[in-house]
C-alpha cells in the first residue's frame, strides 16, 4: 500500500495556494514563528465533557448542540490565539486544548483552580505558561478546505502541533528554509504524523487575506 505524504508549506505558499484558482483540497505541514499572544478572546471557552465541543450557555445550565443534551457537564477547555511569522507573513494559529496542554504541560481546569483566590480579578489574563509560547517555532499539520477558497478571512483548519523546533537551532531552520526555493517537495510520511485520533475540537489556522484590489501585478 502506497503511503500517504503532506507536502511542507511556508504560511506564504499556504496563502498563495488558498488565494489561487486550484481549488483543491490537501493537507500541508506548515512551520510558523510565535510572534505574540491575541488577547481579544481570551484563553479558554466552556466545552461538553462528551464531545468536547463548545458549549450554549443557558440562564442555568449549559446545552450542547451536538449531543442534543439540555444539562452537558461543562469542562474548561483551553482556545489559544497565536500571532505567528514565517517569511514576512503574520497570521493568526488557533490552537485547542489537546495541544496546548501539551505545550504547557497543565490544563485551562488546573489555571482555573489555582486562580481561585484571585476573586476571579485574573481570570482572563493570560497565564504565562501560555505567554512562554513567544519565541517558540513549530510544525502544524494544516488541511485546506473548500471554505478556504470562498473567504476572505482565511480559516485553515490544523489537525495537529507536531513537534517544536529547538529554539536555539530556530534561525537557521528558518533561514535554511527561506532560501530553499523546493521547499514544496519536501514531504512528511503521514504514518509518522498520525498515529492517533483528533478528539478534541481542532486547530484553527486564522489569515486575512488581501482583496484582489490591493495587489499590485
Amino acid at each position: 500500500m502506497a503511503q500517504k505524504t503532506f507536502e511542507k508549506s511556508t504560511l506564504t505558499s499556504l496563502l498563495e495556494y488558498a488565494r489561487s484558482s486550484a481549488k483543491q483540497e490537501k493537507k500541508v505541514i506548515c512551520r510558523a514563528t510565535v510572534a505574540s499572544i491575541n488577547t481579544r478572546n481570551g484563553w479558554n471557552y466552556v466545552a461538553c465533557g462528551r464531545c468536547s465541543k463548545k458549549l450554549v450557555r443557558g440562564l442555568s445550565s449549559f446545552t450542547c448542540t451536538t449531543c442534543n443534551d439540555t444539562n452537558a457537564i461543562g469542562v474548561l477547555t483551553f482556545r489559544v490565539d497565536l500571532v505567528v511569522v514565517d517569511a514576512g507573513e503574520k497570521t493568526n494559529f488557533v490552537i485547542f486544548d489537546r495541544d496546548t496542554r501539551k505545550l504547557t504541560n497543565t490544563t485551562a481546569e488546573d489555571i482555573n483552580e489555582a486562580r481561585a483566590g484571585d476573586n476571579g480579578s485574573n481570570r482572563n489574563n493570560i497565564p504565562p505558561c501560555i505567554t512562554d509560547l513567544v519565541g517558540k517555532t513549530m510544525d502544524f499539520q494544516v488541511k485546506i478546505t473548500n471554505f478556504n477558497f470562498k473567504s476572505s478571512f482565511q480559516s485553515f483548519t490544523v489537525s495537529r502541533v507536531l513537534r517544536e523546533i529547538n529554539r536555539s537551532h530556530a534561525e537557521e531552520v528558518i533561514t535554511e528554509e527561506i532560501l530553499n526555493p523546493n521547499l514544496s517537495d519536501l514531504t512528511y510520511n503521514i504514518n509518522d504524523i498520525e498515529k492517533e485520533s483528533i478528539p478534541v475540537g481542532e486547530t484553527l489556522v486564522y489569515a486575512e487575506v488581501l482583496s484582489e484590489s490591493t495587489h499590485t501585478h
